[in-house]
């Protein structure tokens, strides 16, 4: 903190956003949790969903943020007001939660397997789809409000304060969903998501874009394949291509990591409150924290392979073990070593990619990654039903590490 404050040192603007940004993030964290992946998967669960269905939830949505970039990623870089922009597309974000807590409260002839699934669908193709853009035009927004020795630090910190609130509420999560009967519990949850992110996503409109990093948007044509094939042209974004791809394939698997818990363990409903709580000490807190320390300091290379190797070694261990304790143990690993590679590769990207191209060069990198997100869903869903999780869990994590050392190689040549 105290070398942050050296660098913001007479930069009273750089100041004013990373104060701005740590609140926001600390208000949309806040209102995330009661929304995580712990929570909204055991309700799908309790619901009657399969992991088929389940993974075809979260495949669909992938392919509509993948459509999202490609309609849009000749625009994201032509926005003016950007800051606006981001906070439209996350005020839009709040009716999920709204929809999901009308839904559970719904009777059980109305809210059949079946319902839950159309409606889950339909939320999800469209936050995915506004979430796509929203992800564009926010690397753009990054790199002209804050500086390269400022970003990986401010991570560090925003996920520390963060975190402590996140496992707060993550415990307060636990409570509601032991002591209340589903689906009550699941109810009350997501009615209080949207309060906080909504005070988050506001205070976001107080960021601006600082006058020494304004550089003009892209200039050309607006069509989608000419954005694309700008970028397919940098060598900064070939040298990227692989890495990313074999990390959609590992996001598919990764995906079913807690619903596999919840049906090979029987965890009970108050365990999703303990996923949130262990996402917030081992991702939002560690993970951002390691970020902030060494990613400055030591490159994204190195940050990226140890997340690698820590995801494979967790997403083994968590298929193998029988106790639920020690599956939460490993849980918080896996959620560690994810959140190097989420938080690391943006931040990579950031220092390597032309500014007035970023939004462009994420949306194409994000293209990729998503769809093999798609694929790898689609097809690890119906394997775990068919040879079981531990083939699926093993080959995801063979990819994991590879994807890591790929990443360490490809930021390397680049940087």
């Amino acid at each position: 903190m105290r070398r942050l404050s050296d660098i913001l040192a007479g930069h009273p603007f750089q100041r004013r956003n990373v104060f701005w940004m740590i609140l926001g993030r600390l208000l949309t964290s806040s209102g995330a949790v009661f929304v995580a992946a712990p929570v909204f998967q055991a309700y799908l669960v309790s619901a009657g969903l399969g992991t088929g269905l389940i993974g075809a939830i979260g495949s669909v949505g992938s392919v509509a943020a993948g459509v999202g970039m490609l309609a849009l990623i000749g625009v994201a870089d032509r926005v003016q007001n950007r800051i606006r922009t981001i906070v439209l597309c996350m005020l839009a974000l709040i009716i999920t939660p709204i929809v999901l807590a009308v839904l559970s409260q719904l009777g059980p002839e109305i809210q059949t397997a079946g319902t839950v699934f159309v409606v889950v669908m339909a939320l999800r193709i469209g936050d995915e789809f506004l979430g796509s853009f929203r992800s564009m035009v926010r690397s753009s927004m990054m790199v002209r409000a804050f500086r390269v020795n400022v970003r990986g630090r401010l991570t560090g910190i925003a996920g520390f304060i963060s975190g402590m609130a996140t496992l707060g509420l993550g415990l307060v999560t636990v409570k509601i969903l032991r002591e209340l009967e589903s689906p009550l519990g699941f109810t009350v949850c997501f009615a209080l998501a949207p309060v906080p992110y909504v005070a988050g996503a506001l205070v976001r409109l107080n960021l601006r874009e600082l006058p020494e990093l304004k550089r003009p948007g892209r200039s050309g044509s607006a069509f989608p394949w000419a954005a694309i094939w700008d970028v397919l042209k940098l060598s900064e974004f070939r040298v990227l291509v692989v890495p990313n791809l074999l990390r959609g394939a590992v996001t598919g698997v990764a995906y079913f990591v807690w619903v596999v818990g919840i049906q090979r363990l029987e965890l009970p409903p108050a365990y999703a409150g303990l996923g949130v709580a262990a996402n917030a000490v081992a991702g939002t807190l560690l993970g951002n924290v390691a970020i902030g320390l060494f990613l400055d300091r030591r490159g994204p290379g190195p940050v990226l392979f140890v997340g690698g190797v820590l995801s494979a070694i967790a997403m083994v261990a968590m298929v193998l073990t029988p106790s639920p304790p020690v599956f939460l143990g490993f849980y918080g690993l896996f959620v560690f070593g994810m959140t190097l590679t989420s938080g690391g590769v943006p931040l990579g990207v950031f220092e390597i990619a032309p500014p007035e191209m970023m939004g462009a060069f994420n949306g194409a990198r994000l293209m990729l990654t998503i769809a093999a997100t798609a694929i790898s869903m689609s097809a690890a869903g119906q394997l775990i039903k068919t040879v079981g999780p531990l083939p699926v869990f093993v080959a995801g994590a063979a990819l994991s590490v590879v994807t890591g050392i790929w990443y360490w190689h490809a930021f390397r040549r680049t940087g």
